[in-house]
């Protein structure tokens, strides 16, 4: 997307922009003109993402899940949308593991002889989501009120495992939320 002679002529005619004319009739801009056209250029696509993520949020907000997957910790409107994407008929996964596996989020296994080895995560996935998952998890990691469960996640394993082991959580629990149909709560622990 560039600067086109439309654009030079709305900002123009608007008097956001003082243009000079050459002899031969193109238009000449200085240093300072220059950064403001890309400066109203960074504002008009700003407005449009803005706009978009609006249309986004307005249609996952019809979906059936949508209330119930923001009630889930890390989860915003752009994750909350895809999920509603994914899970708009959460019998397709059988379980949560599946689901998250399906993402990316659960180490691959192999192995022979009967001893299973456990490797790195897939890189045979929908890497925009995983990323989205990670950056709710990292949300949750420096939230102020995090669960025991995370304190001790973070405190055991090296962060960036954390916080793909916190995204797994996350993608398990959307999985839970939609196969219920209800809101996510946090099930109080007892002490035997």
């Amino acid at each position: 997307m560039g600067v086109t002679p439309d654009f030079l002529k709305h900002y123009e005619e608007c008097g956001l922009l003082d243009v000079h004319h050459r002899e031969n009739g193109y238009r000449y801009f200085n240093f300072d003109q220059c950064s403001r056209i890309l400066e109203y250029m960074r504002l008009r696509n700003y407005n449009r993402i803005k706009t978009l993520q609006r249309e986004i949020s307005r249609l996952a907000n019809q979906t059936r899940n949508a209330k119930h997957f923001l009630t889930v910790s890390g989860v915003g409107d752009t994750i909350m949308a895809y999920m509603c994407v994914l899970l708009a008929d959460p019998t397709q996964f059988s379980s949560g593991r599946q689901f998250a596996a399906y993402l990316g989020l659960v180490p691959m296994h192999t192995g022979s002889g009967g001893k299973t080895v456990t490797t790195k995560i897939p890189g045979r996935c929908d890497k925009a989501l995983r990323a989205l998952l990670v950056q709710g998890a990292h949300a949750v990691a420096r939230s102020k009120c995090r669960t025991d469960w995370v304190k001790n996640i973070l405190a055991k394993k090296p962060k960036k495992v954390a916080m793909v082991a916190i995204a797994n959580r996350m993608a398990r629990q959307c999985w839970a939320v939609a196969s219920k149909g209800q809101d996510w709560r946090r099930m109080p622990v007892t002490a035997a």
